[in-house]
Formats: structure tokens, C-alpha cells, sequence
């Protein structure tokens, strides 16, 4: 009989948890369980990647201001201001002619900057070509290649040039060195009246590492000296 009786208890209640999970009441509450975790998960997942969004996005500035680690230089900075670093897609550097990042590299320089009137007349006396001021006093640190990235914080100066003539570019001191000087006062003169007449504009097209694509506008690069 103790057999019997449990095996009717067992069965009675297979029945009623049977009855119990196949019941409209049960399947509803699932379903809306299983709605309601799904959207949770949704709902969590578009905060933690727009977070993701706001933590990495870069913000590329252009200014005019002194070189950080180089004594007494100034220049034209490229600085990121915003989260993660800026990946550069596309962009130009106009003058007389616009020069697509896609076709730049490290010698583009060497051809803009007498067609914006920057050279020196005295360097004829040396022998030199007028675009002497690139060899000698100019200094390029960063090209804004496609590919290229400037991280969150950092500067990068396009052009930069000593405040001070520095004999030390020209190589050991000699007869000429008076004429130098006054080869490195015409290239400083004409950079900073091409800068002030603001012949010079720039555009920089980027993306951060989520691959969201940003860009600064095209900025004309003009400043009083």
C-alpha cells in the first residue's frame, strides 16, 4: 500500500507541474520574462557601446603657438584634444593648389612653400636655390598621411621654425655667416606674412577606432605676428 500511495502522489504531481508549465498563464509570464531580459540586454548593450562611443572620440584642433620640447620654436600644431586617438582618413592642405593627403609625403613642402611665397632672395649669393629656407631652418616633424594617427594629448607641429637664428643649422661658422642670418630673417619674415595673410588652409578628414569618421572643417591657418 506505501507503494501504491507514493506512486499515486508522484504521478498526481507530474500532473499538476505538467498542467502548470503548459498553462497559457506560465507561457505568458515567460514570454514576457524573456522579452522583458532580451530588452534589458538591448538596452545594456546600446549604453556600454555608445560609453565606448563618448570614451574614444578624438578631436583634432589646428593652431598657431610655440613647440612644446623644442626651445624658443613656433609653429603650425596639430593638436588632439579628444579621447583615443585620430586616424587620418582624408583631408588637403591648400594654397595656390590643393594637395590631397592622399597624394602627400614628405617632400610636398619642398614645392608649396615657394608657391606661397616663402624663400629667400640672399640665398642666390650662396649659390642656393630660394627654397634654401625648407633645408635649413624649417623643420617637419608630421605629415598628415593617410594612415597616420595623433593620439589623444599629443601635438604635432606641420612646420615649425627657431624665433632665434641658430648658427649651429648652417654648419661650422664662416665668412658668410653674416649672410645666414640674413637668409634665416627673409625665410622667417616670409613664413609669418604667409601665415598673416592667411594664404594657407587646411582640412583634416579622421576617424577614431570605433571607425566613427569626424573632420575639422577647412580652417584657414592665419595669425597676427
Amino acid at each position: 500500500w506505501e507503494f501504491i500511495i507514493k506512486h499515486i502522489f508522484v504521478k498526481d504531481m507530474n500532473n499538476k507541474i505538467k498542467a502548470i508549465f503548459s498553462s497559457k498563464e506560465f507561457i505568458s509570464t515567460l514570454s514576457t520574462g524573456i522579452i522583458c531580459t532580451s530588452i534589458s540586454l538591448g538596452i545594456t548593450y546600446n549604453i556600454e557601446n555608445k560609453n565606448r562611443e563618448i570614451n574614444l572620440r578624438p578631436y583634432l584642433e589646428i593652431t598657431l603657438e610655440r613647440v612644446k620640447d623644442k626651445e624658443n620654436h613656433f609653429g603650425i600644431i596639430i593638436r588632439n584634444t579628444g579621447k583615443g586617438p585620430a586616424i587620418i582618413n582624408e583631408g588637403f592642405i591648400k594654397a595656390e593648389e590643393t594637395i590631397n593627403i592622399k597624394d602627400m609625403n614628405y617632400n610636398f613642402w619642398d614645392s608649396l612653400l615657394p608657391k606661397l611665397g616663402v624663400y629667400s632672395t640672399q640665398a642666390r649669393s650662396l649659390g642656393k636655390p630660394i627654397n634654401i629656407c625648407n633645408k635649413l631652418f624649417f623643420e617637419f616633424d608630421y605629415i598628415p598621411t593617410m594612415g597616420s594617427s595623433i593620439k589623444d594629448g599629443e601635438d604635432k607641429s606641420l612646420i615649425s621654425y627657431s624665433t632665434q637664428y641658430d648658427q649651429s643649422l648652417v654648419g661650422q661658422r664662416a665668412p658668410n655667416d653674416e649672410l645666414y642670418q640674413k637668409i634665416y630673417t627673409e625665410c622667417r619674415e616670409t613664413l609669418e606674412k604667409m601665415i598673416a595673410d592667411g594664404r594657407l588652409s587646411i582640412k583634416l578628414e579622421y576617424k577614431s577606432l570605433n571607425g566613427n569618421e569626424y573632420d575639422t572643417g577647412e580652417q584657414k591657418v592665419q595669425f597676427s605676428f
